[in-house]
């Protein structure tokens, strides 16, 4: 019988609003019990309705690609979720990233991010019994959005593609890219000039934002560069596949 407090931890985070949210580290998802796994899906599910959309089959999906989950909850009540894996050794791969409106601009996905990679760092001192120079390789995030303040929040502390001041990716960075969205959308075009996964959300239209939803970052460089490349107030369901390459130290 598997010990469930092994997979699971609590920490509580208070919030630059004052707000003190609980945040559950749920790690090991694929040996997790079913009944465990099925309140995972449901729970992320019934968030992901509230926020945005019926996420229709994405949500077993997103569960798939993934080895952990962190979960934000404030009063009790779920406001936010965040999921990730490995695609490659050094490349974490970021299948959903969901807040409540309401707890938009608290620090919540920079707590469940950081929280994230240092679990992958972590795995990877194991793994590598401390040798220092495997330890700092160089470790990639990947993930797809259409959301501009997601954008503009990872872009503060970890170095992006595609670049709103026109930084050209490496071959190491399209091969990413293109290996994230053939995993997550087969079938569909993969722009590898741009990196937008065009008209991706076409098969869960409800995931795709209203014009009076968009979630416009503060930066109105930010917000020209996803409404030129995805026409978000066309609603055509593009989205950008984004890679970045970590810092040494998370801040």
């Amino acid at each position: 019988m598997i010990n469930i407090r092994k997979h699971k931890r609590t920490f509580y985070f208070h919030s630059k609003t004052d707000d003190v949210f609980q945040i559950e580290v749920i790690k090991n998802l694929k040996e997790l019990p079913l009944m465990l796994k099925d309140k995972v899906i449901n729970d992320i599910r019934q968030i992901t309705i509230k926020a945005w959309g019926d996420p229709k089959d994405a949500v077993e999906k997103w569960v798939s690609f993934s080895e952990i989950i962190i979960t934000v909850k404030l009063k009790n009540e779920l406001h936010g979720f965040s999921l990730a894996g490995n695609i490659e050794e050094n490349v974490i791969f970021f299948p959903a990233t969901i807040i409540l409106p309401e707890s938009h601009n608290k620090g919540l996905a920079k707590v469940m991010w950081v929280t994230i990679i240092k679990f992958f760092l972590e795995k990877r001192i194991r793994k590598y019994n401390f040798r220092i120079w495997e330890y700092f390789s160089q470790i990639y995030i990947v993930f797809l959005t259409p959301n501009p303040t997601l954008y503009e929040i990872i872009s503060k502390r970890i170095d992006l593609v595609p670049s709103i001041n026109g930084r050209l990716a490496s071959a190491m960075e399209l091969s990413i890219a293109e290996k994230a969205a053939r995993i997550c959308s087969p079938g569909f075009k993969f722009n590898t000039s741009t990196f937008v996964n065009e008209k991706v959300d076409i098969e869960h239209p409800e995931l795709i934002y209203k014009t009076e939803n968009i979630p416009w970052a503060s930066d109105p460089r930010i917000n020209n560069f996803f409404e030129n490349h995805l026409k978000l107030s066309k609603q055509e369901g593009n989205n950008f596949v984004i890679v970045g390459k970590l810092p040494f130290l998370l801040g």
